[in-house]
């Protein structure tokens, strides 16, 4: 049985000696032969058999076994888990820790023969966080049963917190080079994309790369410690950002009557959940910053729903980081003013919320390119019911083109033409022309439908949000036959 206090004494050197070890990176790029010391260190002190550090791939969403000490080197860049895949897998989709006392008990631990892993037993693994993001798993394993315990795992998760960074960091030194090299070539190797249709149309205009400010603040709330706000400037934040939400809700009802309750419900239960806003409040007075309170609190609902398996809830995550932010936002007393965003552009983005459509929107956007998400969620309702063109694609060169690229935006079929030749452009003026007289011609179509031998049939329409229901009535739809909630 392993002695408490001399546990503690060998964590503290072991945090030391990490924290040394991230110091020799700052002036090398040689992140293999960094993390290859970690686990070394890490294997030793913690008297583990086993310590492996996995990077997330976010290009191909998978897991590399990046660096180990006793596994088979070998195996070294072979092994890939994607999210949920065994222990580790599920360590990064969960971005939480999980420590298994017998891995032939456990359901989701996953055997690789060519790590040579025969025998070991416990398994402990815990996420390299980036804020509420994981980028990576650093895990340790045992011969003996049962052999990891809460000192261990409490352990770990401060190395990972003071690796992450490291990690981070030469990812960013390591990739610098081929960075610059992509942007250079990313115009002529991006011509042509087929994305996913999420709300129809054509759109042929100016690109620009919209990269969310603020973002982190949440995703690195350790930067922001020390900020000097008190709990009353966390109180003013919330009521600025209820009166904010108040105004969005009400100009949004001006434009879609039925769709700022889609948006802003969730944001609007949430700020008024005494269990959200107390449990900011209680740590506060503990003494913690308030930026990183609010951080904190927003992970922890943000980790609660991005786990429910229901793709419905899981998205709501999403309105919880929205309102985050704002908040975080709104502890400036002035707020800075936001250039306009996507003025009669084609924006492209990583990730929008739905609240960002009313500014889109006002600003008349010309269509918008979302790399990565998916086709059901609020944005896309509410891009088809505003007429937005909206395609959704894996392609991340897309966010390196520079701004005003011309951009072709066929969202009826879910083509992306980059800088597009004068013939692409010639045949597309010809179809809209069609499409524009084709719709002109459903307007004279006759109030009764029938077959060509005359037999009659009922034409019924499928309506997104209630504002369809007038260009229904033009096109003489007899009834509703699906009503997208």
């Amino acid at each position: 049985m392993k002695k408490a206090a001399t546990e503690n004494e060998t964590h503290i050197n072991l945090l030391c000696d990490v924290s040394n070890l991230a110091n020799l990176l700052t002036g090398s790029v040689d992140m293999k032969g960094f993390l290859q010391q970690v686990v070394e260190m890490v294997a030793e002190r913690l008297k583990a058999d086993v310590c492996s550090i996995y990077l997330y791939d976010e290009k191909n969403n998978e897991l590399v076994l990046t660096a180990t000490q006793g596994l088979n080197p070998d195996s070294v860049g072979k092994i890939k888990l994607k999210p949920g895949e065994g222990i580790v897998g599920a360590t990064h989709k969960r971005v939480l820790p999980i420590c298994v006392g017998d891995v032939e008990e456990s359901q989701e631990f996953k055997y690789f023969e060519e790590a040579k892993e025969d025998g070991f037993t416990s398994f402990l693994s815990v996420p390299l966080q980036r804020g509420v993001e994981s980028i990576g798993v650093i895990s340790l394993q045992h011969e003996k049963k049962n052999y990891f315990n809460e000192i261990d795992v409490t352990a770990l998760r401060a190395v990972a917190s003071q690796l992450a960074s490291s990690v981070e960091n030469a990812r960013l030194l390591l990739s610098f080079h081929d960075l610059v090299a992509r942007e250079k070539t990313t115009s002529e190797q991006l011509k042509f994309i087929k994305g996913e249709v999420a709300s129809d149309g054509f759109s042929y205009a100016p690109a620009m790369v919209i990269k969310k400010k603020g973002r982190s603040l949440l995703l690195n709330p350790l930067s922001a410690a020390g900020s000097g706000y008190g709990l009353a400037d966390f109180r003013r934040s919330v009521n600025k950002t209820g009166a904010q939400l108040q105004k969005l809700q009400k100009d949004f009802s001006a434009r879609l009557p039925e769709g700022a309750s889609l948006i802003f419900t969730a944001h609007f239960m949430i700020l008024k959940d005494p269990g959200f806003i107390q449990k900011i409040e209680d740590i506060i007075q503990m003494g913690t910053d308030p930026i990183e309170a609010v951080c904190r609190i927003a992970v922890q609902y943000i980790s609660l729903f991005t786990s429910n398996p229901h793709p419905y809830i899981a998205e709501k995550a999403n309105d919880v980081e929205d309102l985050a932010l704002r908040i975080l936002k709104n502890f400036q007393k002035e707020n800075p003013i936001e250039n306009e965003l996507g003025e009669k552009k084609i924006v492209i983005a990583e990730k929008l919320f739905p609240s960002d459509i009313l500014n889109l929107v006002t600003n008349d956007v010309k269509g918008i390119i979302l790399v990565g998400g998916g086709i059901t969620s609020h944005i896309s309702i509410l891009s088809r019911s505003l007429k937005i063109p909206l395609v959704i694609v894996e392609e991340p060169l897309l966010l390196l083109i520079q701004d005003d690229t011309p951009v072709l935006l066929d969202a009826d079929l879910g083509n992306i033409y980059i800088r597009p030749s004068k013939e692409i452009l010639e045949k597309f003026e010809r179809k809209n022309r069609l499409k524009e007289d084709t719709i002109s011609n459903a307007i004279m179509m006759d109030p009764v439908t029938r077959t060509i031998d005359g037999t009659r049939v009922e034409l019924f329409a499928n309506i997104n949000l209630l504002t369809e229901v007038s260009i229904a009535n033009q096109l003489k739809a007899e009834g509703i036959g699906l009503y997208r909630s």
